[in-house]
C-alpha cells in the first residue's frame, strides 16, 4: 500500500493545507493547523490523529517518505518533522476539546 492509502485523513490534510503555497491558507502552521480544525468535522481529526499516532510509529526514513509521498511541503524549522508531527498532533488534539 501506499502512504496516501495507508493515511488518507493526512494526506488531505498535508495535501490541502500544507502544500507548496501552504502560506496562502495562515501566516504561521499554527494558524494553518486552527483552519483545519475548523474546516473538518471531529470524526475526520479524531481519524488524523490516529494516523499520525501510526506514522509515528515510523523509523525517520520512513516517516520522511510518507509525509513526501502525502504532499508535505511545509518545513518545520528548526524542529524535526517528528517533533513537529507532534506538535502538530497536539493542537488538533486540543481542538477537539474546545
Amino acid at each position: 500500500m501506499t502512504a496516501a492509502q495507508d493515511y488518507p485523513e493526512l494526506r488531505q490534510f498535508f495535501g490541502g493545507y500544507f502544500h507548496e503555497e501552504f502560506a496562502e491558507h495562515g501566516e504561521t502552521w499554527e494558524a494553518v493547523v486552527d483552519i483545519y480544525v475548523r474546516e473538518r468535522s471531529a470524526s475526520r481529526r479524531v481519524q488524523a490523529l490516529h494516523e499520525l499516532e501510526i506514522l509515528l510509529t515510523c523509523d525517520d526514513t520512513t516517516l520522511e517518505r510518507n509525509v513526501d509521498e502525502l504532499g508535505l511541503a511545509y518545513l518545520p524549522d528548526p524542529l524535526t518533522v517528528r517533533d513537529w508531527l507532534r506538535a502538530v498532533g497536539d493542537r488538533v488534539a486540543a481542538g477537539l476539546t474546545t
